[in-house]
């Protein structure tokens, strides 16, 4: 056999050898592909239900936190309520810092009344002049401060007695929260 001749037949079968190589390793491939892809597949689920649980777990923090704004609003609510009544039943006979807050409320209010007395002035009289304009809020103010002053002394008692009451109240709202 002839040197050519034996390259050709040893190169022959190379290439059948290597054919066979190639199916085994493409069909090896093809299995490491497949469970690749099964892998894959199950991690693929279970990233989604990890997010399908956090998406829960969101959907559910942001239903507690509406939740507690409106019960914080709720307690907004009472304590304004509780303070118009504290003040109504004892601004007169308040102490300590509730009678300072007792105070500007009073002073306040008073304030309120000569703002109202003047509105009511300026409707009446389109154009009243300066002077009786003066004379007239100097001549109602104090009235209406002492009117609103009685108000507020009959008031006193019954707000202080509910201070008391509301601070329990308050201590337990504010551990419910």
């Amino acid at each position: 056999m002839s040197f050519f001749d034996r390259f050709k037949s040893k190169t022959a079968e190379f290439a059948k050898d290597g054919g066979e190589k190639a199916r085994e390793l493409a069909k090896v491939g093809g299995e490491k592909a497949k469970e690749l892809a099964k892998v894959g597949g199950e991690k693929a689920k279970e990233l989604a239900k990890v997010g399908s649980a956090k998406a829960k777990q969101l959907a559910e923090i942001t239903k507690l936190k509406a939740a507690n704004i409106s019960l914080e609003e709720t307690a907004r609510k009472t304590y304004l309520e509780l303070g118009k009544l504290y003040y109504a039943r004892n601004a007169i006979t308040a102490e300590g810092d509730f009678a300072e807050l007792c105070n500007k409320i009073t002073e306040a209010k008073a304030a309120v009344e000569v703002n109202n007395a003047k509105i009511e002035e300026l409707k009446l009289d389109a154009t009243p002049d300066e002077e009786t304009l003066v004379t007239e809020v100097a001549e109602t103010a104090p009235e209406a401060a002492a009117e609103t002053a009685e108000q507020v002394a009959a008031a006193a008692e019954e707000v202080r007695e509910a201070i008391e009451g509301a601070e329990v109240a308050a201590e337990q709202i504010s551990g419910d929260l």
